[in-house]
Order: C-alpha cells, then sequence, then structure tokens
C-alpha cells in the first residue's frame, strides 16, 4: 500500500501485483489449493481470462497438485505463457470467458477434481477477503471509498466480506463506500445496480480483458454490496483506462494492468460527476501487474 498525490488529489494504492504469479488472484487460488489438499485431492481446474489460471498454476506447481485450465483464445500471450511454464494443463475456447467458465463446469462433471471458478467456489471470495482485511490493517482505520476492478465481481464481494466481518467483530462502526469499475461494453453489474433488472452485458469487447464478462457468476451478490455500501457501479472507455494506466506507470511508478487503471479511470469520472466527498479517504485496488498484458500498452502507443 502505498500514498501518491495524482492529477492533485493524494490517493492511496494497493498493488497486488507484486503477489508470487502478479495478481491479486494468488489469494483466492491459495485457499482453494490449501482445500484440496485437506481434502485429498490432486487436481484444480479453472476458467479464467489469464490472472485465476497462472495464479492456480503457479500455487498448484507449489503444492504438487494439478492444473488443468481452460481459457480464451484470445487471452494475453504472457498470462498465456505463464500458466504454460507452471506445467498446468492448457485447454484454449474458442470463444469468450464465459464460454471457457461453461467448459470448466463440464470438465468437474467427469473427473475427480475441485472446481476453483471463481464465484462458484467460495473459497474464491473468503481468498479474495484477505485483501480487505490486509488494507484495514495497514491503514489502520477505514477508507471513506475503495475502487475496485469489477468483472464478476468477486473482489468486489470479497470486500465487502472483509468489512462486514470486521463490523461484525466490534473493530469498526463503518464500512466504506464500494464503488465497481467497469468496461463499458461488460458493465453487466452496473445496469444490474442502475436498473434492478439483471440481464448479460450486450458486448464484451475491452482492452482490459481481466474484467472482460457477459455474465458475472456474482451478480446478485454484487448488487447486494453495492447497496449495502451506498455504493456504484460506474463504466469507463477503453481510451479512459489506457490514459489512467498511463498516468499510474509515469507518476505512481506502479505498473498495472488495464483492468486495474479503471480504477482510477473511474476515480476521475466520478470527481467529476461530484460523487466524492471533499477530504475523503480514498483507495484504488490495483489488482495485477501491467507485465501480465504488454500488448495493451502497444495498442496504446
Amino acid at each position: 500500500l502505498c500514498s501518491q498525490s495524482l492529477a492533485g488529489e493524494t490517493l492511496h494504492l494497493k498493488f497486488d501485483g507484486l503477489n508470487p504469479s502478479g495478481s491479486l488472484k494468488d489469494r483466492a487460488s491459495q485457499l482453494v489449493v490449501a482445500e484440496a489438499k485437506r481434502l485429498g485431492m490432486r487436481e484444480i481446474v479453472a476458467a479464467s481470462t489469464g490472472n485465476a489460471a497462472s495464479s492456480l498454476a503457479a500455487i498448484c506447481a507449489a503444492a504438487g497438485l494439478k492444473a488443468v485450465i481452460f481459457a480464451p483464445a484470445a487471452a494475453p500471450e504472457a498470462k498465456l505463457v505463464q500458466i504454460k511454464v507452471h506445467g498446468a494443463k492448457l485447454n484454449l475456447v474458442d470463444g469468450s470467458y464465459d464460454d471457457a467458465f461453461a467448459a470448466a463446469l463440464n470438465y468437474g462433471k467427469d473427473h475427480d477434481c475441485l472446481n476453483r471458478n471463481t464465484a462458484y467456489h467460495p473459497f474464491t471470495i473468503e481468498g479474495k477477503k484477505t485483501a480487505g482485511l490486509e488494507l484495514f490493517v495497514q491503514m489502520e482505520s477505514v477508507p471513506d471509498y475503495i475502487f475496485i476492478p469489477t468483472g464478476d465481481g468477486v473482489i468486489l464481494c470479497g470486500m465487502a466480506k472483509a468489512f462486514s466481518d470486521l463490523q461484525k467483530t466490534g473493530l469498526i462502526d463503518k464500512v466504506p463506500v464500494l464503488v465497481a469499475a467497469q468496461a463499458e461494453s461488460s458493465d453487466a453489474i452496473t445496469s444490474y445496480w442502475e436498473s434492478g433488472v439483471y440481464g448479460d452485458a450486450n458486448q464484451t469487447r475491452t482492452i482490459a480483458d481481466s474484467i472482460c464478462v457477459k455474465t458475472p457468476s456474482a451478480a446478485h451478490l454484487a448488487l447486494r454490496v453495492l447497496q449495502d455500501s451506498e455504493g456504484f457501479g460506474i463504466r469507463l472507455t477503453d481510451e479512459e483506462i489506457l490514459s489512467a494506466q498511463k498516468m499510474l506507470a509515469e507518476r505512481s511508478g506502479l505498473f498495472c494492468e488495464p483492468s486495474s487503471a479503471a480504477t482510477l479511470a473511474a476515480y476521475f469520472n466520478c470527481r467529476e460527476q461530484g460523487k466524492i466527498k471533499d477530504k475523503a479517504s480514498v483507495v484504488l485496488m490495483l489488482t495485477g501487474h501491467g507485465l501480465k498484458d504488454v500488448q495493451a500498452v502497444k495498442f496504446a502507443d
């Protein structure tokens, strides 16, 4: 966690790009792998756009377990390389993340394995919750706002669970406002929050591959945690996201992937709309390293 002045505002940046596989997803994968070992299972399957898969591959390698991955063939090359270098069985899907999610579920029907699909296994939320607990310990207080890159909605739900648990124990007396930063083409949760009626995202094409989801698996829970925290969702264009990624790299020294940079873009958008209170403490969740997708930077150039 570090504090940085960006465009005249001091923001707290929670950077998980320094985790073993380079993303926040290690928090969930570690817990799921521990559960597999407890159950005596030797194989774990997962669908992913890349980060969850490379995380699972790395931690399974360390634990001596087999990782089976279903990922879109169009996933960033660096993420696919990372999956393979750790010895995981990589199955490329000619389709979207949602297609890979379904393929992983089907695989589990015929194999003796644990499924790590995000939101499908409850430990994915419990694992990601640790980012919120760690944030509280580091800040020694509750921030006013937390901006979270949101695709499936599981990181959002994990952060909410962290502060809900802290409140139930009596350690805090308020929870932060949670803001779901979404790519405009993968905005199912934001649309759900606005209308109260669920519907899949119409088109899922964005430079921010980690939040590119048509059917978010935690949509209903995500809506509830936004409402409970008096939070909201916000849509970002690819241009806004790439501009924010460049600013973060040049002014904070943190190179994060596009989905993470969506949080800064969302913050600027909210500030312009007057949604952020004066002198509020604001945290941006930067959940993955920029080296996960260097093609995005080339695209920006």
